[in-house]
């Protein structure tokens, strides 16, 4: 796989700070960049699989076995 799934999946906060006039990384204010890529996915998947009525073991073992296509396929729409 590439390093497409680890990429962020929405853009990294951004701050401006009037008092230098730069603009910083949110990171320096205390903000998470949240979910990776293949972490959004997974866990869209996931919450698919449990909201269809699966059980968790069963909801957990279908999206580990169909991320890979989903990331592949997601890479080659991007």
């Amino acid at each position: 796989m590439s390093d497409f799934g680890t990429m962020p999946a929405f853009p990294e906060p951004v701050l401006y700070d009037p008092t230098h006039q730069i603009i910083e990384s949110g990171r320096a204010y205390g903000f998470c960049p949240g979910l990776n890529i293949q972490q959004h996915v997974w866990l869209t998947l996931y919450a698919a699989r449990i909201a269809s009525g699966e059980t968790h073991i069963d909801a957990l073992l279908s999206t580990d076995k169909r991320l890979d296509a989903v990331l592949k396929r997601l890479e080659e729409l991007a």
